[in-house]
C-alpha cells in the first residue's frame, strides 16, 4: 500500500521520464522531416497519420487497460515507442516517416488513460478526492520542467553528438536524438517494472487475448456514457477545438522561428525556446492554477472559459509577430495558459467519471483531441503551405476562442441540474 507522499513521488518520476523521452524529439520534430525532403503540407499529413492511428486505437487500448490492468498496457506502450524510435532512426522519405509516426501514435494510444487512471485510483484510496486537482497540479509543476530540460537537450544534441552521427552514411545530425530516446525508454521500462505496483480487480486478472474480447463491450458502454453525460460531452467537444488550434502552433512554430530569424538561425535556439515554453507551462501555469482555483472556489468551468478566451487572444497576437523577442514572450504566455488549464480540466473530467470506466473515458477524451489533430493536420497544413503559417494560426486562435463556449454550457448544465455545488466549494 502506498502513502500519499510515496504515490505522488513515484508517479511524478514516472511522468518525468515519460515526457523527457518525448521532449528529446520535440525541438527537431518539423526540421527532421524537412531534412528528409518533406514540405509543410506533408508535415501536416504525418500529423494526420498520428491522429488517425490514435483515433483507431485509443478506445480499444483504453478498454484493454480497464480489462487487463494499467501497468501491463503502459509497458506495452513503451515497447511500441521503442519500435517507433528505430523506424524513425532509419527513415528516409514520407512513407517511412509516416510509419514511424504511426508506431509512435500507437504508443501514445496505449499510454493514455493507463498510468493516469492508475494514479487516480490509488490516490482515491489514500487521499481525499477533493484534493485530486492539487495533486495533479503538483505533478504538472515538475513534469513540464523535465520536459523543458529535455527540449533544451534535444536542441543541443544535433549540434554536438549529431555531428558525429552524421558521418555515418545512414544517419544525419538528428539521428542522435533517437539514439538517446531509445536508451531512456529502456530506463523507463525498468523503473515502471520495479516501482509501479498494481492490485488487479478480479475482472482484470486475465490474459491479453481474453482482455481484448471484453474490449468492445466496455468501449460501447463507455461511449454511451460519455455522449449521454452533458459535462463529459462538452469537455470532449472543447478538446476537439483546443487541439485544432494548438496543434497548428506545435507543428509550425519551428519553421516560423527559422523564417523570422533568417540567417541568424541555429538549431539550439529551438531547444531553448521549447525548454522555456515547457518550464513556463509548469512553473507559471500549473503553479498559478492552485491559488486561483482556490480563489474561485474550484469553479472549474468558469476558470476554463476565461483561460481559453485569453489563449485565443494571445494566439492572434502571436500570428502577427515578426520580431523574435516578441514571438518568444507570446509563445511562453501561450504555454503558461496551456499549463494552467491542465489540472482543473482533468479534475473536472475525473469528478464526473466512474472508476470502472476511467481508463476508457480518458482514452475517449484523448480520442476527441486527436480528432482535432486529424482535422488540423490536413486543414492547417494546407493553409500553411498555400497561404501562410500566420494565416493558419489566426484560424486556430479563432477555433480555440469558440471552444471556450463549451465551458459556459457545462456551467449552465451543472447549475440547472444542481450538480457539483459541494465540488466547487471543496
Amino acid at each position: 500500500m502506498y502513502t500519499k507522499k510515496s504515490l505522488l513521488i513515484i508517479f511524478t518520476i514516472n511522468q518525468i521520464i515519460h515526457w523527457f523521452i518525448i521532449g528529446i524529439f520535440i525541438p527537431i520534430m518539423s526540421l527532421f522531416q524537412l531534412q528528409k525532403g518533406l514540405n509543410l503540407l506533408q508535415i501536416g499529413m504525418t500529423c494526420a497519420i498520428w491522429a488517425a492511428t490514435i483515433i483507431l486505437l485509443e478506445l480499444p487500448t483504453g478498454g484493454l487497460s480497464d480489462t487487463i490492468g494499467r501497468k501491463k498496457v503502459y509497458l506495452l506502450s513503451m515497447f511500441m515507442n521503442f519500435i517507433s524510435v528505430i523506424t524513425l532512426l532509419f527513415a528516409f522519405n514520407f512513407w517511412t516517416i509516416g510509419l514511424g509516426i504511426a508506431f509512435l501514435a500507437a504508443s501514445r494510444a496505449l499510454s493514455s488513460g493507463s498510468l493516469d487512471a492508475w494514479f487516480v485510483d490509488e490516490f482515491n484510496k489514500v487521499g481525499h478526492p477533493d484534493n485530486l486537482q492539487k495533486a495533479l497540479a503538483k505533478v504538472n509543476i515538475f513534469v513540464p520542467i523535465a520536459l523543458g530540460v529535455s527540449n533544451l537537450l534535444g536542441g543541443i544534441i544535433p549540434s554536438t553528438i549529431g555531428q558525429f552521427a552524421s558521418k555515418n552514411q545512414y544517419l544525419d545530425i538528428y539521428s542522435s536524438n533517437f539514439l538517446v530516446m531509445g536508451l531512456l525508454i529502456l530506463a523507463q521500462v525498468l523503473f515502471t517494472s520495479v516501482f509501479i505496483k498494481e492490485t488487479l480487480h478480479p475482472h482484470q486478472q486475465q490474459g491479453v487475448v481474453a482482455g481484448f474480447k471484453k474490449v468492445p463491450e466496455i468501449v460501447k458502454i463507455s461511449i454511451k456514457y460519455g455522449l449521454s453525460s452533458p459535462v463529459i460531452f462538452y469537455l470532449l467537444l472543447s478538446g476537439v477545438g483546443f487541439a485544432m488550434g494548438m496543434v497548428s502552433l506545435e507543428q509550425y512554430w519551428q519553421p516560423q522561428v527559422k523564417q523570422i530569424m533568417t540567417i541568424n538561425f541555429q538549431p539550439w535556439i529551438l531547444g531553448v525556446i521549447a525548454a522555456l515554453g515547457c518550464i513556463s507551462m509548469g512553473t507559471i501555469g500549473s503553479a498559478l492554477s492552485i491559488p486561483l482555483c482556490k480563489k474561485f472556489k474550484n469553479n472549474y468551468p468558469l476558470i476554463l472559459f476565461f483561460n481559453y478566451m485569453i489563449t485565443g487572444f494571445v494566439f492572434i497576437i502571436l500570428a502577427f509577430q515578426t520580431n523574435i523577442a516578441g514571438f518568444i514572450i507570446l509563445y511562453l504566455t501561450l504555454f503558461s495558459s496551456w499549463g494552467f488549464s491542465s489540472s482543473p480540466l482533468m479534475a473536472l473530467f475525473n469528478h464526473h467519471v466512474p472508476e470502472d470506466k476511467r481508463s476508457t473515458l480518458l482514452s475517449f477524451q484523448s480520442l476527441s483531441q486527436q480528432l482535432g489533430v486529424l482535422i488540423s493536420g490536413f486543414f492547417m497544413g494546407y493553409l500553411s503551405q498555400f497561404h501562410s503559417i500566420s494565416f493558419a494560426w489566426l484560424i486556430g486562435a479563432t477555433i480555440i476562442g469558440l471552444s471556450s463556449l463549451c465551458f459556459l454550457k457545462i456551467l449552465n448544465k451543472l447549475k440547472t441540474a444542481e450538480l457539483g455545488n459541494d465540488f466547487y466549494q471543496a
